[in-house]
């Protein structure tokens, strides 16, 4: 579950107390997605239950984001990929999965995806204006979950790449040419 906004805001305090400029801020993971996207609202978590809920509001995250920048904090929006994707590729398979059950790496052989990050990551930039970064995740990738796409093959074969860990260096380099798109 994400931490309220009255945690964060008490983070962003002891950020201001110690003198860090910068607090990331963890958005996606397997578990959820807590970013309320206006475009693919489909990713969003569900509420847990009546008390809770697996997601922000874009009230309160620029409420956060206006709290964290009158006391000299930008906030580092994070949104995990290609790895730890369970929760995108729930919302969206039809986007991101690469097939399979339990795959937690979302596929990087279908344009789409591209398009979709592309949205995601200037919808997050809106919100976080302040922060010079944005952080795409990047760790802990499965490999093996890209092995039995077909997407995934056909771009392997078009591009002459033979093996799937191969896969991540073109991935890195179009999640750089995206987020530098959006000015960070």
């Amino acid at each position: 579950e994400p931490h309220s906004l009255k945690t964060l805001k008490q983070a962003v305090v002891l950020c201001r107390w110690y003198k860090i400029r910068y607090l990331q801020l963890h958005l996606t993971d397997n578990e959820s997605f807590t970013f309320p996207s206006t475009a693919y609202p489909q990713l969003r978590s569900a509420d847990i239950d009546r008390q809770g809920k697996r997601h922000f509001s874009l009230a309160g995250l620029r409420e956060l984001e206006a709290y964290a920048s009158a006391r000299g904090v930008a906030i580092v929006p994070e949104m995990e990929t290609p790895g730890h994707g369970m929760a995108m590729i729930r919302g969206m398979p039809e986007v991101f999965s690469p097939g399979g059950n339990n795959r937690s790496a979302i596929c990087v052989g279908r344009e789409k995806v591209y398009e979709v990050l592309d949205t995601l990551v200037g919808e997050m930039c809106e919100v976080f204006r302040t922060s010079p970064y944005f952080h795409i995740g990047a760790d802990e990738v499965n490999y093996d979950d890209w092995k039995d796409c077909a997407d995934t093959k056909a771009y392997m074969a078009a591009h002459k790449i033979d093996n799937t860990v191969e896969l991540y260096r073109p991935f890195l380099v179009r999640m750089n040419e995206i987020v530098k798109l959006h000015g960070k």
